[in-house]
């Protein structure tokens, strides 16, 4: 398995981190054809899309593993994102995560990742460049275009600075 080539360096501000994003999404081969895309990145939070057409189960709806990875994959990236914002080079993986499916999905895959109130960005900040590794805890999911929730994820997530 090959490493993915990073085309970003740290201290990029949050605002021009979507084509690493993407870039990175993209190498990833299991996410190719999911089509995915950012719609929104702030420090707060990251919102990706996705094309029904692209993950739709034998019911006509999305594809559980769809939602799953979507949401999984917005934590990631918030994260990823708001690491190299504070200057921090990072691994990041998801440690563990609960999902609920809620409703089916038949229209396009919309996934919001915030931070929750348990994770504090700067004394994790701190703990990266005292300790090396620290955890966050994330929170995503998946709302309809009536505003309803379909799908959550609740997940803990460990970064590590590479060497």
């Amino acid at each position: 398995m090959s490493r993915i080539s990073i085309i970003y360096k740290s201290n990029m501000p949050i605002e021009q981190q979507r084509a690493p994003l993407i870039h990175e999404f993209a190498s990833m081969p299991p996410l190719v054809p999911m089509r995915l895309a950012i719609a929104e990145l702030s420090a707060q939070h990251l919102t990706l899309t996705a094309p029904l057409d692209a993950n739709i189960n034998d019911k006509g709806t999305a594809f559980g593993g769809s939602l799953t990875s979507l949401m999984t994959l917005a934590c990631w990236g918030l994260v990823t994102a708001v690491l190299r914002d504070n200057g921090l080079d990072c691994d990041v993986y998801v440690a563990e995560s609960t999902v609920k499916y809620l409703k089916p999905v038949r229209e396009e895959l919309i996934a919001t990742a915030t931070f929750t109130d348990d994770s504090d960005i700067a004394a994790c900040t701190e703990q990266l460049k005292a300790k090396g590794k620290a955890k966050l805890w994330l929170q995503a999911k998946v709302v309809l275009q009536d505003g309803t929730v379909a799908a959550t994820l609740s997940g803990k997530y460990a970064a590590f600075v590479r060497q």
